[in-house]
């Protein structure tokens, strides 16, 4: 049995077929919410790497309404999007086209992935500089 709030499991699905990570892929949009949140995370446990599930991820901490499933779908996406540079390139680009929620879900999954490229790393800081100073919130907190 797999411990979902187990991180150091992370990959211990690696050797199953990319079936499962598409079929997990394709239960992250069921209607059922139990089902959805299941699926994002899970999904941090296989498919390490693997574009079609950083993908999905992606879309579900962008996108979902529902906070939970967006939650886990950020914690997995850290599991297995870490170093990847196009899991980082899609949050610093929905980062400067973000509404103020989809900023912060963004915003904070960034910070859940590791950034090996120095390049990559300037630019997330340039970007969350850029748009912080842009929020209203910012400008009328003293204490910031």
């Amino acid at each position: 049995m797999i411990d979902f709030n187990d991180h150091s499991q992370a990959g211990a699905c690696s050797g199953q077929s990319e079936i499962t990570s598409a079929l997990l892929s394709v239960a992250l949009h069921n209607a059922n919410k139990n089902v959805h949140w299941a699926a994002a995370e899970s999904l941090g446990l296989v498919g390490n790497g693997h574009p079609e599930v950083i993908h999905a991820l992606l879309s579900a901490v962008l996108h979902d309404t529902d906070e939970e499933a967006s939650q886990s779908a950020s914690v997995s996406l850290e599991l297995v999007g870490s170093g990847h540079p196009e899991a980082i390139s899609a949050l610093l680009i929905a980062i400067r086209k973000a509404d103020e929620d989809m900023l912060w879900r963004a915003t904070e999954t960034l910070g859940r992935l590791k950034i090996n490229d120095v390049t990559q790393m300037r630019l997330a800081l340039v970007t969350l500089n850029r748009h912080l100073y842009s929020l209203d919130w910012y400008e009328r907190d003293p204490a910031l």
